[in-house]
């Protein structure tokens, strides 16, 4: 929608009082500015209420409400979790559920069951993220006092599991595909959609039809990450969810895609700081590219390293490398010349 200006909007409205009253003073012109600013709002508020109209274009409170509708709730920030071990203390000591520990950064982490000090204590942090996460040795101090308990002398376990809240453009990547998924029907590129709509974890899908029989259709699922392979828990599921929505007598098969690597010669590039961007810029190249069945060619693979540095001498790859049904391209890894 092509919203007019503020200030063409007011010529608009001066014009038409012009011609009908045959006057042009002050009083014309705070006239015009006042109607022209309330037509310039009602513009504006119909262009935002048209971009509500889908997930792509929507803003975040509305894509909340498009999720409830197409069930695609966002997946929320999840607390670290481990256990910790105390230490200097003698007889029975009982550690309260709710029991306050801290970093010496004042993270705070609380006790979910009472349990006794001779034991792990299991711990959750207070606040959800996970930049919570804590590896095994570090220590923790009370700040709720526990009779018999040194306060200094708490050692975490490996304490892990803490996620942050679902980025934002990858939650409305799924409802996307939800909203998309009401006119699914069962073509190849469906059992795409559906796959993508059934787990927060799968970052991309393809299908190969008619494979591994006639009338069948295998779905490669995965996650755009350097571990692009899922559990085979998310792959259950995929699985369910695509079975609840086939059309009956049409069987697809979730599978694992095979990564074919493609290592990496460059030459040039001296500095350390430079070779770590590449490696960075060229590693979320092959991220983006997972699943789409197209070739990555040595002068793709230029173009990212340019976006780096011009001076460099890429070895290899010197052909372009097209994978094979069921097959995404991963980096191979990089070697320094």
């Amino acid at each position: 929608m092509t919203q007019p200006s503020l200030q063409t909007l007011i010529a608009r409205a001066k014009a038409t009082l012009v011609n009908k009253f045959g006057v042009v003073n002050p009083a014309i012109d705070a006239i015009a500015a006042a109607i022209g600013g309330g037509n310039y709002g009602n513009y504006a508020y119909q262009d935002y209420l048209f971009k509500q109209l889908n997930p792509e274009t929507c803003g975040e409170e509305w894509l909340y409400l498009w999720a409830s509708r197409l069930n695609t709730e966002r997946v929320s920030a999840v607390a670290s979790s481990g256990t910790v071990n105390f230490s200097g203390f003698t007889g029975t000591v009982s550690v309260p559920s709710g029991t306050i520990l801290k970093t010496q950064n004042n993270t705070q982490y609380r006790v979910t069951a009472e349990t006794d000090a001779s034991q792990p204590v299991p711990i959750e942090s207070v606040i959800t993220g996970a930049e919570y996460d804590l590896p095994a040795g570090v220590n923790l101090y009370l700040v709720t006092a526990v009779t018999g308990l040194d306060p200094s002398s708490i050692t975490t376990n490996d304490i892990s599991g803490g996620s942050d809240i679902e980025d934002l453009e990858h939650w409305r990547t799924r409802v996307i595909a939800a909203f998309n998924e009401q006119q699914a029907i069962g073509r190849p590129k469906d059992y795409v959609t559906w796959a993508i709509s059934a787990h927060p974890d799968i970052d991309f899908a393809f299908e190969r039809d008619n494979y591994p029989d006639t009338g069948k259709v295998t779905v490669y699922v995965g996650n755009k990450s350097a571990s692009p392979l899922l559990s085979a828990a998310v792959k259950q599921t995929a699985q369910d969810y695509i079975n609840s929505k086939r059309l009956a007598g049409c069987h697809a098969y979730v599978e694992d895609p095979v990564e074919k690597s493609i290592p990496i010669t460059i030459a040039d590039v001296a500095d350390a700081n430079t070779r770590t961007s590449i490696e960075n810029a060229i590693e979320s190249y092959f991220e983006s590219r997972y699943g789409d069945k197209l070739e990555i060619t040595p002068g793709q693979i230029i173009i990212v390293i340019s976006n780096i540095t011009t001076t460099f001498s890429l070895i290899s790859p010197v052909a372009s490398v097209t994978p094979a049904p069921g097959e995404i391209l991963t980096n191979g890894g990089i070697t320094w010349q």
